[in-house]
């Protein structure tokens, strides 16, 4: 038997040298090389993140006022009892802080065709159980709370909450206080550049956005303690006279 020359081999193993992908199969590729490109630009912005995150701060001399906050503290005859240092440990852990341009802390809203302010509302910090171990309270602490389950219908489904409420938010009153900025992030220009076209493609394109949701599951609820049900509508599919019937 001799050996085949090379017009042969090739002759004979035209269909491996030349690959002939159909229709359906170009499509296909299109479609995975366009995901890869949109998972590299979403791996490169958590990336620069990441690196936005970890500029070093510097000082700002002056100080400039930007605005105000407001924040709890511990009524001033709860801080002079027995148990005013156990409830100012508490509060670091609960407490909320709400910004504004002035101490009136209003929003607008629209109401019959007008724009008015209303009063913003500011609670105590819910806890959630997933957050018990990460907030470090002990059990002393959460005896304050009391135990609440929170139902909601979203997206026609049915969403169990679980969390753990203040039992005696009153312990606490809020503080209004000028918003005194001393320390400013280190600006990179180039990385602030790139971020900003990465939020264009990546999260402000809505196609991208919503091919990426997809890929990277996160159409899903992913908390441990929700638990998800179909909403079914019991009037669905039923005339007015049945159901006036039923009633």
């Amino acid at each position: 038997m001799g050996f085949a020359t090379t017009e042969e081999y090739i002759f004979n193993n035209w269909e491996d040298q030349i690959r002939i992908r159909s229709k359906r199969r170009r499509k296909r590729d299109i479609i995975e090389g366009q995901d890869k490109k949109l998972i590299r630009l979403f791996r490169e912005d958590r990336e620069l993140r990441k690196r936005h995150r970890e500029l070093p701060m510097i000082d700002l001399v002056p100080p400039i006022q930007r605005g105000y906050k407001r924040y709890f503290i511990v009524r001033e005859d709860v801080r002079r009892s027995k148990q005013g240092v156990f409830y100012e440990n508490l509060l670091r852990k609960i407490n909320t802080t709400q910004y504004s341009p002035t101490k009136e802390f209003k929003k607008k809203k629209k109401r019959l065709g007008r724009r008015i302010y209303e009063e913003r509302n500011q609670e105590l910090k819910v806890i959630y159980p997933y957050e018990i171990n990460k907030l470090k309270l002990t059990p002393q602490e959460m005896l304050c709370f009391t135990f609440k389950i929170k139902i909601e219908v979203k997206f026609k489904k049915i969403y169990q909450r679980q969390y753990f409420e203040m039992t005696e938010p009153w312990r606490y009153v809020l503080r209004i206080r000028p918003n005194m900025i001393d320390k400013v992030k280190t600006h990179d220009e180039e990385l602030e550049q790139r971020l900003a076209e990465l939020n264009h493609k990546v999260y402000r394109n809505k196609l991208n956005y919503a091919r990426l949701s997809k890929l990277r599951d996160w159409g899903y609820d992913h908390w441990g303690d929700t638990e998800k049900q179909k909403y079914d509508n019991p009037l669905r599919n039923k005339s007015l006279h049945r159901i006036l019937e039923e009633c």
